[in-house]
């Protein structure tokens, strides 16, 4: 089998559905599916958690903007987030 790059939650949500369509066609046992698809809601979490880290930094960056900006400057970072 060809090593699958899982770097998005959509590339992972598309493995569990393909993991799903290999169990009803018989070609994976279940217990394999069940197995690869623990793995792989572990994988999603940490890409969200990667996902949020970022918004999180983003907006303490936007902060520090804040805190350095005019009231113009102000309220125009607030309108972009």
């Amino acid at each position: 089998m060809a090593a699958r790059r899982l770097k998005t939650p959509i590339d992972t949500r598309r493995y569990l559905a393909s993991l799903i369509n290999r169990v009803e066609s018989g070609e994976l046992e279940a217990q394999t599916a069940s197995k690869l698809a623990y793995i792989a809601n572990i994988l999603v979490k940490c890409q969200e958690f990667c996902w949020q880290s970022g918004k999180v930094q983003d907006l303490a960056d936007k902060l520090d903007e804040l805190e350095d900006g005019t009231d113009e400057q102000v309220l125009r970072v607030v309108q972009t987030a």
